[in-house]
């Protein structure tokens, strides 16, 4: 799948869908899946430079089926008035944060951090609930529901 979504202020975010995969595609018989994610890339701004952001200190967070139930569940139950926090750590162990936090005027929050690096992206409501649909949307692709093998289905 192709296509990104973006949103450049101050900062820069960039999210791609990757897809579910087969663990053994050239096997017929073999339905294990893969599952996929959504990755973000934030990065901050570079001072007195117009449009060129710092991607050499670039945060990327893995966005999980897990984090996908976070955002949305949060979102619905808590009105989008409250934040919603998510909390991993990388394979070095370093902990990694994103707060969602409502702001005023209707935009919206979103607070990367990585050990010392933060970045902050702010997004107006039309892009938080675009950015909200997609990650819906992107939910059955992560999961494997829309792949397929040939037409005969899983041979159990």
């Amino acid at each position: 799948m192709a296509g990104q979504f973006t949103a450049y202020r101050s900062s820069a975010l960039q999210a791609n869908l990757q897809p579910a995969q087969w663990e053994n595609p050239s096997d017929p018989k073999d339905y294990r899946i893969k599952e996929g994610a959504v990755w973000i890339n934030v990065a901050n701004g570079i001072p007195g430079k117009e449009k060129s952001w710092d991607w050499t200190n670039k945060i990327v967070w893995k966005v999980i089926t897990a984090d996908i139930e976070t955002i949305l569940a949060g979102w619905v139950e808590k009105d989008g008035t409250k934040s919603i926090s998510l909390f991993h750590k990388d394979q070095n162990e370093v902990n990694n944060t994103l707060r969602i936090q409502p702001g005023s005027n209707n935009t919206y929050a979103l607070y990367f951090n990585k050990g010392d690096i933060k970045v902050p992206i702010y997004l107006s409501k039309g892009q938080w609930i675009v950015f909200c649909k997609l990650l819906s949307d992107s939910y059955a692709d992560i999961i494997g529901w829309r792949l397929t093998k040939d037409e005969s289905g899983p041979n159990f």
